[in-house]
């Protein structure tokens, strides 16, 4: 672990480069009883944070290393027996996923925003919902008082602010509550759903 330690000071190698093979070298020493692949793939995006090539974000290089696990773990293997070549190879595809995956979802969001847009055509705009609007994309389930805590409106601006969506047709109810109704982007949690369901293992 202290070489793992003094490797990652090092600032002389490619960062993606220094991800795949720390990264790599974690799961070879495997300090943990348990938890390692989880932490280990943590690394990678703690190495991408502290190199400053992802400060805003969270890309998923980890999912894209497991989108095809057979080809992963031989990859792991030939790392073990001093072959690098097939870890950087599978790393490289692995970002190149994380890379164009995050894209569309991207797009995708900002298409379900702009849709919402448009619904709210008619609503003035100092109205109250604007203010909603940039939150849903991080936060599709709202109520009135994640609207009261996280936008900072007041309880009639937050909901008014859920009427006038819920009217357009932009959110609907989880419950049937009269009192604190929980509220769903229906067309925003589609997209993250079919996004998750990408990501899975193959």
């Amino acid at each position: 672990m202290a070489d793992l330690m003094l490797f990652l000071q090092r600032d002389d190698i490619p960062v993606l480069l220094q991800c795949a093979l720390a990264h790599a070298q974690f799961e070879t020493i495997r300090p943990f009883a348990d938890g390692n692949g989880r932490t280990g793939r943590a690394l990678i995006h703690a190495i991408l944070r502290n190199k400053g090539l992802a400060s805003h974000i969270v890309p998923p290089v980890s999912a894209g290393l497991l989108h095809e696990t057979d080809q992963y773990f031989a990859a792991l293997t030939a790392f073990r027996e001093g072959d690098a070549a097939p870890l950087v190879s599978v790393f490289t595809q692995a970002c190149q996923f994380a890379a164009s995956s995050g894209t569309e979802l991207i797009t995708q969001l900002e298409a379900q925003l702009a849709h919402t847009k448009q619904l709210l055509a008619g609503v003035r705009r100092d109205a109250a919902v604007w203010r909603v609007l940039p939150h849903l994309a991080a936060q599709p389930i709202i109520n009135s008082q994640y609207l009261r805590s996280a936008v900072g409106l007041t309880k009639p601006q937050a909901e008014r602010a859920l009427k006038t969506l819920a009217r357009v047709g932009a959110l609907t109810a989880r419950n049937s509550a009269k009192r604190n109704v929980v509220w769903e982007h229906r067309g925003i949690l589609d997209v993250l759903d079919a996004y998750a369901a990408g990501l899975q293992r193959q």
